[in-house]
């Protein structure tokens, strides 16, 4: 037993320097109405997860008709959102995948084409997590 420790903190170091997907779930939505949902990424215990790149991606699965998943690249703060107005009412499921790239190796390796990069980090440098979208009617 684990006296005199936080479960959280034992959790997060047995997980250090490994990217991954916020646990952050969508929320519901309506037929005709408005609908975001932002996914973002880190890699925890690390003083320099502001230096990583996230590479997201639609892995698999449905988003709901009348979205559009669009990734958001801003330096040392990047995103993906699934935003738009539903048209059809239903469960929709889907994955979500990232990749971590260290922003100083690719500086000084000057990169041109940064999706052929496959980095050089010494992390775990991938993660996935599926997700539930439930639009109403």
């Amino acid at each position: 037993m684990l006296s005199g420790c936080d479960f959280e903190n034992v959790v997060d170091s047995a997980f250090a320097d490994r990217v991954r997907i916020s646990n952050a779930q969508p929320p519901e939505g309506k037929v005709g109405v408005s609908y975001l949902f932002r996914i973002t990424a880190e890699v925890k215990n690390n003083p320099n997860d502001d230096s990583f790149d996230y590479r997201f991606s639609l892995a698999d699965g449905t988003i709901p008709p009348g979205t559009l998943f669009n990734v958001h690249r801003e330096k040392g703060n990047d995103y993906a959102e699934i935003s738009g107005v539903p048209t059809h009412a239903g469960q929709f499921i889907f994955a979500v995948s990232v990749k971590s790239i260290i922003l100083e190796d690719k500086k000084e390796n000057e990169i041109a084409n940064d999706e052929d990069y496959p980095g050089d980090s010494p992390i775990d440098t991938d993660d996935e997590r599926l997700y539930t979208i439930i639009i109403f009617d």
